[in-house]
């Protein structure tokens, strides 16, 4: 009986980590789609291409919704950091050019390969 629960309580923690991991998934492509969104409706033709290319995901299949766009994220991030903190956010920095392209920044996360994009 003990075997069962815990390969019931394996099962449930898998199940769990495969739920998040679909989900960082889609948030990933959908980040990817309103970046593509956001490209296109600035003119950014060669770029939005690109990174249709190296997306590592049908983006053509997808598009924002009607009533989001990576400004309107933007703006309800700094609204709502200002209206929690009482300051506005600090969304960029000045690289330092002895800083080595910003490199610290590129070593902070790892990126969701094309592979988990694909699965979703």
């Amino acid at each position: 009986m003990a075997g069962t629960a815990t390969l019931l309580a394996l099962k449930a923690s898998s199940d769990a980590r495969s739920s998040e991991d679909r989900a960082a998934a889609e948030r990933h492509r959908g980040l990817l789609v309103l970046v593509l969104g956001h490209l296109q409706e600035h003119g950014y033709v060669e770029t939005a291409a690109c990174l249709e290319r190296e997306g590592g995901a049908p983006l053509s299949k997808f598009q924002p919704a009607d009533n989001v766009d990576l400004s309107s994220v933007v703006r309800e991030y700094e609204q709502y950091y200002e209206f929690k903190l009482g300051k506005k956010p600090k969304l960029v920095r000045r690289v330092d050019p002895s800083d080595s392209a910003g490199s610290k920044e590129n070593t902070r996360r790892r990126p969701l390969g094309r592979d988990a994009v694909k699965q979703a």
